[in-house]
C-alpha cells in the first residue's frame, strides 16, 4: 500500500466530508484512511462511522480526547502504508495531487515529500504561500547538511499537513508527536529533518490549508505556554544530534522565542509567560545568543530572565537594532561584499563584449541582456531571451559566427542551453522554448523563416489529472513572484532537438520534443514535425510526411543512405539489406537469416572451428559482429567512412554485439582500410566479401590481394554479388537500382568476369551459386518463390561465387 492518510478529527465533523473527498475524487486508489476521532462531542464520531460505511479504505479509530499529538501518534501505529500523509479534518488536497505525489514516491524514493500550499478562504480565494528557496523546487535534498535549507523545510515552515513521510523512517528513528501540547509539530518536523537523508521538495500546490477563525492555530490563549515545553524539546533536539551551536541562528530562535511571544501570547498572559520563559533560559543558551549577536533576542531573553516585559517594538525598529550590532554589521559587510563580486563580474562581462554589445544598441535599439554570447559578425535583430525560473549569470543563447537571429528564446526552467552555429539565419517572430538540460542546437547555414516554434517539450502532462492544476501552479508563481517555479515538470515528456547543418525550416513551421532535423533537410511551410526528418529529404504537413528527395548535384554513399532512410518505399529495401540503422534490429535479423546460416556452415565444413575471418568491405559491420558472437576471430576493413554505412557505423554494431556477448569485443577488430592497399602480417581462414567485389574499382587487384591475405587452404567468399547477362540486361539493372540515380556508384559483371577476376588471383573457383540454389542469394524470398522465378527477369541477380586457395585446410 502506498499511502496512509492520517487524519485527526476534533469537533470538526462537518467539515470532514470535504477533506476525504478530496482524497477519494483521485483516480489513484492504493491508499487507506486512517481517521482518528479524538473525543469529539459534535457529533463527529457518527460522521466518520457513515463515511466509513461509504468509502472501504477508511479505517476509524477512537480515543478520549488528547490532542492532536496523541491522535497523529495512534494513526501512525495503526497505518499500514509505505508512506505516511499526514491532513487536517478542516483541509483539504487540491485535484490531482494523490496521483502527481505517488508519481514522485516512484521517481525519486524519497523518505519525505515537503507540499506546497494555499490558503484557502470561505470566499473561494486560493492564495499561494511559497516559503521554500525557488533553488529547492524539485530537488532532492539532505535538509541537515545546512542550516538555512534545514530552517526551510523544518522548525515554524512545516506544519505536519505538509509532509508525507516514510512510515519505517518514523518508526526506526522512533519520531513521534509530542503529546499532551499544542505546537507538536516543532519537534517532529526537526526530529524528522535532522534524520531524513532524502526530501523531495515538490513545487506544485498540493493542500488547501482552510483559514477557519475558530481552528486551534487562530485562538490565543494559554495552550501559550505549551510552547515553552517544545521549546525545550526542540532545544533538545539539536543538542542530540550536535547541531545546537551549528545551527544557532535557527536554535536561538527557539532560545529567545520573540517572535512567537509577539504573534501567540495574548496580553493577558505575557507576564507569565516571560517569567516562565526565565526560569529555562540556561547559561548555554545565553552563551549561544551572545554568539548569535541579535540584539533583539539577547533584550528579550535578559527581560525574561528579570521578570520584565519586552517594550512593545515594530518589526522595523527591531531589524535597526539587529543591524546596529556587531552581529548585524558583520552581516551587512558580508552582504555588500557579495554585492560588490557581482557588480564586479557583471561589468568585467560588459567590458569584455562593449564593442559587440554597443553596436547591437545602435543597431537594433535595445540594450541586450547579459545571458547570450555573440560570435564574429553576428547581430540580434529583435530577439529576446526570457529566462524565467533560477537565472543563473552565463550564456543561455550561444550564437556562433555571422549569424543574423531574430525571435524569443524562452528557458521555462533555466536549464540548458540554445546555440546556434555560424552564417545562420532564424526570422522573426519565432519562439524557441528549452525546458531540458541538453538543450537546443542549431548548425551551420541553418534557414529558419518567420513564426516558427521549437519546443522541446509537451508543456504540460498527458494525463489529465496530473496537468489539473498546472494553470494554477503557473498564475500562484506570477503571483508570489517566482515565475514558473510551482510547475510540476516530472511527468512533462522532454528531449533535445537537432536541427543540423543547411537545413531550412518554412514559415509557421512547428518542431516538437526530440526531433532531428537532418543535413540539408527541407521543412515545409506550415508543417508540424513530430519525427526524425533524413538528411537531404523534403517534409511537409501535419504531422509533417516524406514528400521527396531534396535536388543535388552530386551524392555519395553515405548521404545517399542517410536520406533513403526518410522515404517510407526504401524502408524494406534498406532491412532486407541489412543496412538500416536500427542496428539491434539488423542485426538480430541478421544473425537469424538463412544466408547467415549457409555462409557459417560453408565456413565451418571447411574450417576448423572458431575461424579467423576477414570481412572486406564490411558496411555496417553487421556480418563482422555475428561471426563474432559466434566465437570466431574477426577483422573488419571498410574504406567508407559515415555512422551508417561507413567505419563508424561498425563501432556502432560492434556496441550492439557487446550487449548481447560483452566478450565479442576480444574478437572482433576494424579499422578504415581499402582491400587495394591493405596490408597485414596476418592470414585468414577465410575472406568474406559482401555485395563488394562489384564495386571494387580494380577487381582482379582486389581478388589478388584477397589471395595473399589467406591461409593455404583458406576460402574466399564473395556473396550475393551482382550478375548480368549482357550490355542491355546491365542497363535494366542501373535504371532500376533504387540507388542508382543518386551516387552513380552500382556496378555489375557477368559471371564469366567475375569467374575470371577470381582465377587470375590464383584462386580456385569451387562452387558457383546461382539465385535458385541458395537461401544466400533469394532471401528475402523463400524457397517455393525462388523456384517460381525467373532468374532472367530479376535484374542484377544475385550470385555467390565460392573458391579456395591451394593447400591444406580443415
Amino acid at each position: 500500500m502506498k499511502f496512509s492518510f492520517v487524519i485527526p478529527v476534533y469537533n470538526t465533523g462537518s467539515l470532514l466530508e470535504k477533506c476525504v473527498a478530496s482524497i477519494t475524487a483521485n483516480s489513484f486508489s492504493d491508499y487507506e484512511i486512517v481517521i482518528i476521532n479524538d473525543g469529539s462531542t459534535d457529533g463527529s464520531a457518527e460522521i466518520i462511522e457513515g463515511l466509513a460505511r461509504r468509502f472501504s479504505a477508511i479505517r476509524p479509530l477512537s480515543q478520549a480526547n488528547c490532542g492532536q499529538g496523541a491522535a497523529r501518534n495512534a494513526g501512525v501505529r495503526a497505518a499500514r502504508g509505505e508512506y505516511i500523509w499526514f491532513v487536517d479534518s478542516d483541509d483539504w488536497l487540491l485535484d490531482g495531487a494523490v496521483s502527481r505525489v505517488a508519481k514522485v514516491t516512484s521517481a525519486y524514493s524519497p523518505e519525505v515529500v515537503v507540499l506546497n500550499y494555499v490558503n484557502a478562504y470561505d470566499d473561494g480565494r486560493y492564495i499561494p504561500r511559497p516559503n521554500i528557496a525557488p533553488e529547492l523546487l524539485g530537488k532532492v535534498i539532505k535538509p541537515a547538511a545546512k542550516e538555512n535549507v534545514f530552517a526551510s523545510v523544518s522548525c515554524w515552515n512545516t506544519p505536519p499537513w505538509r509532509l508525507v513521510c516514510k512510515r519505517q523512517l518514523l518508526l526506526d528513528h522512533g519520531i513521534v508527536f509530542a503529546e499532551g501540547v499544542f505546537y507538536e509539530d516543532h519537534p517532529f518536523a526537526i526530529h524528522l529533518m535532522l534524520v531524513a537523508e532524502r526530501v523531495f521538495i515538490y513545487p506544485p500546490a498540493s493542500y488547501a490549508y482552510f483559514q477557519r477563525p475558530g481552528s486551534t492555530t487562530h485562538a490565543n490563549d494559554r495552550k501559550a505556554f505549551d510552547f515553552l515545553t517544545v521549546r525545550q524539546l526542540s532545544i533538545d533536539l539539536f543538542k542530540r544530534f550536535g547541531k545546537f551551536e551549528e545551527f544557532s541562528e535557527l536554535a536561538s530562535s527557539y532560545v529567545s522565542p520573540r517572535n512567537f511571544y509577539d504573534a501567540h501570547v495574548a496580553e493577558p498572559f505575557r507576564q507569565e509567560f516571560v517569567e516562565r520563559l526565565g526560569k529555562l533560559i540556561t547559561p548555554e543558551d545565553q552563551t549561544l545568543l551572545e554568539k548569535v549577536g541579535d540584539p533583539v533576542r539577547i533584550d528579550f531573553v535578559r527581560g525574561a530572565i528579570a521578570g520584565r516585559l519586552p517594550k512593545p517594538e515594530k518589526a522595523t525598529v527591531r531589524r535597526i537594532k539587529l543591524l546596529m550590532s556587531a552581529e548585524g554589521r558583520t552581516r551587512l559587510r558580508l552582504a555588500l561584499r557579495t554585492r560588490l563580486i557581482v557588480l564586479l563580474r557583471r561589468f568585467v562581462r560588459k567590458a569584455r563584449s562593449f564593442g559587440t554589445k554597443a553596436r547591437q544598441v545602435i543597431e537594433a535599439g535595445h540594450v541586450p541582456a547579459l545571458n547570450y554570447r555573440l560570435g564574429t559578425g553576428s547581430r540580434l535583430e529583435h530577439a529576446r531571451v526570457d529566462v524565467r525560473l533560477q537565472s543563473e549569470q552565463r550564456d543561455y543563447l550561444v550564437v556562433g559566427n555571422h549569424s543574423l537571429v531574430g525571435g524569443s528564446y524562452v528557458f521555462e526552467r533555466g536549464i540548458g542551453t540554445i546555440s546556434i552555429g555560424n552564417f545562420s539565419s532564424v526570422g522573426h517572430g519565432t519562439m524557441m522554448i528549452c525546458t531540458q538540460p541538453e538543450g537546443i542546437k542549431i548548425g551551420n547555414q541553418v534557414l529558419i523563416s518567420w513564426d516558427v516554434t521549437v519546443i522541446d517539450s509537451n508543456s504540460h502532462p498527458l494525463d489529465p489529472e496530473l496537468r489539473a492544476s498546472d494553470a494554477f501552479d503557473w498564475l500562484s508563481g506570477i503571483e508570489t513572484g517566482h515565475y514558473g517555479a510551482f510547475k510540476d515538470w516530472q511527468d512533462v515528456a522532454a528531449a533535445p532537438i537537432i536541427i543540423e547543418d543547411r537545413a531550412w525550416i518554412g514559415f509557421g513551421s512547428t518542431i516538437m520534443k526530440g526531433v532531428t532535423i537532418g543535413r540539408g533537410a527541407v521543412v515545409a511551410s506550415r508543417s508540424v514535425v513530430t519525427k526524425n526528418v533524413a538528411p537531404f529529404t523534403i517534409v511537409g504537413g501535419n504531422p509533417a510526411a516524406f514528400i521527396s528527395y531534396v535536388p543535388r548535384g552530386e551524392w555519395n554513399w553515405e548521404d545517399t543512405l542517410a536520406a533513403a532512410h526518410g522515404d517510407p518505399a526504401m524502408r524494406d529495401t534498406l532491412r532486407y539489406s541489412y543496412i538500416h540503422k536500427d542496428y539491434a534490429d539488423t542485426l538480430k535479423r541478421y544473425r537469424r537469416s538463412e544466408e547467415f546460416r549457409e555462409v557459417a556452415r560453408i565456413i565451418a565444413d571447411r574450417h576448423e572451428q572458431p575461424a579467423s575471418i576477414l570481412d572486406v568491405g564490411a558496411g555496417n559491420g553487421v556480418c563482422s559482429v555475428a561471426f563474432a558472437l559466434e566465437n570466431h576471430e574477426v577483422v573488419a576493413i571498410e574504406p567508407g567512412e559515415g555512422p551508417i554505412g561507413g567505419i563508424d557505423a561498425v563501432e556502432t554494431m560492434a556496441g550492439h554485439g557487446a550487449w548481447i556477448d560483452p566478450t565479442m569485443l576480444d574478437r572482433l577488430s576494424w579499422e578504415r582500410a581499402d582491400i587495394l592497399t591493405y596490408q597485414t602480417e596476418k592470414r585468414f581462414d577465410a575472406v568474406l566479401c559482401r555485395q563488394a567485389l562489384h564495386h571494387f574499382s580494380d577487381p582482379y587487384l582486389a581478388v589478388q590481394n584477397i589471395f595473399n591475405l589467406l591461409k593455404p587452404g583458406g576460402t574466399a567468399l564473395f556473396v550475393r554479388e551482382h550478375v548480368i547477362f549482357d550490355a542491355d540486361d546491365k542497363q535494366a539493372f542501373l535504371k532500376g537500382h533504387p540507388f542508382q540515380k543518386f551516387y552513380g556508384g552500382e556496378n555489375a559483371y557477368s559471371v564469366e568476369e567475375y569467374i575470371d577476376f577470381i582465377k587470375k588471383s590464383g584462386l580456385v573457383v569451387e562452387k558457383v551459386l546461382k539465385f535458385g540454389d541458395s537461401p544466400i542469394n533469394y532471401e528475402p524470398h523463400s524457397r517455393e518463390i525462388a523456384q517460381e522465378l525467373d532468374e532472367r527477369d530479376i535484374a542484377g541477380r544475385p550470385y555467390t561465387f565460392v573458391a579456395v586457395k591451394s593447400g591444406r585446410s580443415k
